[in-house]
């Protein structure tokens, strides 16, 4: 009897220990396991520091350099928009002979590839405006100028490619883009906003490369009013820009 006691003894006893170390097993995998993510970042943290809203400009270039923007689209898409019979185009890829033949259809990944490359770097640059409460007073005034010069950078490229050209008819009605001037972080229905006009677009423009050629004291965003004030035929402002 009391080798049968010692006997059920051990086994609870083994039972209880093999029970203690899976716990502790699996404690320890599920801490392992719980990382945060790298390749994203909650947005109540994302622009907690000056040093994080710098990142974010640096992202904010990043975009604008992408293939659909000013690492290609936007240069060869003026070409072939532009074109009058003077090349010919021949490419085998589609989208870009239907912009050189003019008869875009609504299945142009390109179109739709710059639209939503342009945006994504106005919301980068909204995002770094929204936070400019963070960046110290010595550097404030260069990164508001920076981000504001890349979204009426590419407001400028995108009422050219999506608009009628200004003159094209009443610049107050014709229909521009739509004109996003905070931060997006999650879709809903107030966010399909309807186009504003050309007028209006143009003059977001022109407010947000004045504004970055005041505060960042940068030359490209004076180069930039010079082809804005051409496009409007603006000749003296054209001139004025471009000399400084």
């Amino acid at each position: 009897s009391q080798t049968l006691t010692e006997t059920k003894m051990k086994k609870y006893i083994k039972h209880t220990l093999f029970v203690a170390a899976t716990l502790f097993l699996v404690s320890a995998c599920d801490s392992r396991l719980d990382v945060q993510p790298t390749q994203s970042i909650d947005e109540s943290t994302a622009l907690a520091t000056e040093q994080d809203v710098q990142v974010t400009l640096i992202g904010t270039y990043d975009g604008m350099s992408s293939t659909n923007l000013y690492g290609g689209a936007i240069q060869y898409a003026g070409d072939l928009l532009g074109d009058d019979r003077e090349v010919v185009f021949g490419g085998t890829f589609v989208t870009l002979d239907e912009l050189w033949r003019k008869t875009i259809t609504t299945g142009n990944t390109q179109v739709r590839d710059t639209w939503l490359s342009a945006y994504s770097t106005i919301n980068r640059a909204n995002n770094v405006l929204s936070a400019l409460d963070k960046v110290s007073a010595a550097n404030k005034n260069s990164i508001e100028g920076q981000a504001r010069l890349i979204r009426g950078a590419m407001y400028f490229e995108m009422v050219k490619l999506f608009a009628k050209a200004w003159g094209d008819g009443d610049n107050a009605a014709n229909p521009g883009v739509p004109l996003v001037l905070t931060p997006t972080r999650s879709v809903t229905d107030a966010d399909y906003k309807a186009r504003n006009s050309v007028a209006e677009v143009y003059a977001q423009v022109i407010d947000d490369l004045t504004k970055a050629e005041q505060l960042a004291k940068t030359p490209v965003a004076a180069a930039m009013l010079s082809r804005v004030y051409l496009m409007q035929g603006n000749y003296a402002l054209a001139r004025d820009a471009a000399n400084r």
